[in-house]
C-alpha cells in the first residue's frame, strides 16, 4: 500500500516555552512544549510485522496507561484512530516509529 504522510503538528522536546507565573513577569512558570510537525502512516501501511507488532503495542499501552491513571476507555479503538507516527527530521539518532490511538473526540466510557 501506498504511504500516506500527513504533516500535523507534534511536541517538539527541543522547543520550549516558558510561561510567567500568575503575578510574576520574571519567573518562569514549567515548561511547555512548542508544536511543530508529525509525519503519521495509516495503520495498514505498516512495513513490516515487527513494525506492526511494535505499534500495536504502543498504542495498547497507552490506553491501559489512559485507563488507570484518568479511568477512560476510548470506547472506539480501530484501524482508522490508529496511526504510526514516523520521526521527525532532526530527530535523535535511533528514534522509531511510535503507535498512537488518536481521536478521542469520539465515544469514551469513564469507569
Amino acid at each position: 500500500m501506498a504511504s500516506t504522510n500527513e504533516n500535523v503538528p507534534s511536541a517538539d522536546a527541543t522547543s520550549q516555552e516558558h510561561t510567567p507565573r500568575a503575578g510574576s513577569s520574571t519567573q518562569p512558570a514549567r515548561p511547555a512544549r512548542r508544536v511543530k510537525e508529525v509525519n503519521t502512516r495509516s495503520l495498514t501501511d505498516f512495513k513490516d510485522t515487527r513494525e506492526l507488532a511494535q505499534v500495536m503495542l504502543d498504542a495498547i499501552t497507552a490506553h491501559k496507561r489512559l485507563y488507570e491513571d484518568a479511568n477512560i476507555l476510548h470506547g472506539d479503538v480501530n484501524p482508522n484512530t490508529l496511526v504510526i507516527f514516523e520521526p521527525v527530521a532532526g530527530a535523535e539518532e535511533g528514534a522509531r516509529t511510535m503507535g498512537a490511538l488518536i481521536d478521542y473526540d469520539g465515544p469514551s466510557q469513564r469507569r
